[in-house]
């Protein structure tokens, strides 16, 4: 087994249990090691058979930059759970010469009050739920279990100028 070493990555987000910290973004600085098997790309010479470090990088941009946790021991479990899961993925599924289908959402609402807010996440809900219930079949054989995650959180307000 080998190691992809990604260092460095600086990622703005917003973490921390204090007000104040709730208001700014911070950067987190993450450094993995992936462990990978290079043979059969060093052996093909083609992209498609390397690990996408890239593609890691961006989902960990992505996910660090729109999370809100408190703490960084619970980003950083998981941007590991992320960095475990979609690694597994991607791995078997380049042993057996498919693509990684994946989904992403993202947009920005502005609410007019907390209460609108409220009303929002109630609808949102109750949309996804029946939305999982109408398509969710557990016994469905050759079916594959996903994971959603749906995150709403503050936009950080833009630092004054010193």
């Amino acid at each position: 087994m080998d190691i992809v070493f990604l260092r460095d990555l600086r990622i703005e987000t917003v973490i921390g249990i204090y007000d104040w910290e709730r208001e700014i973004k911070q950067t987190v600085v993450l450094d993995l090691e992936m462990a990978t098997d290079v043979a059969r790309a060093a052996a093909s010479d083609r992209i498609e058979d390397a690990l996408d470090y890239k593609a890691v990088a961006k989902r960990l941009i992505t996910f660090v930059g729109e999370s809100r946790y408190q703490l960084v021991e619970t980003l950083a479990e998981a941007c590991a759970r992320i960095v475990r899961e979609v690694g597994d993925l991607w791995r078997r599924a380049r042993e057996s010469d498919k693509h990684l289908a994946t989904l992403a959402l993202d947009t920005q609402i502005r609410f007019a009050t907390p209460a609108d807010r409220a009303a929002f996440t109630q609808e949102l809900q109750e949309a996804v739920l029946a939305l999982a219930s109408r398509y969710h079949e557990e016994g469905a054989s050759g079916g594959r279990d996903h994971r959603l995650v749906v995150v709403a959180h503050p936009a950080p307000r833009a630092r004054k100028e010193e």
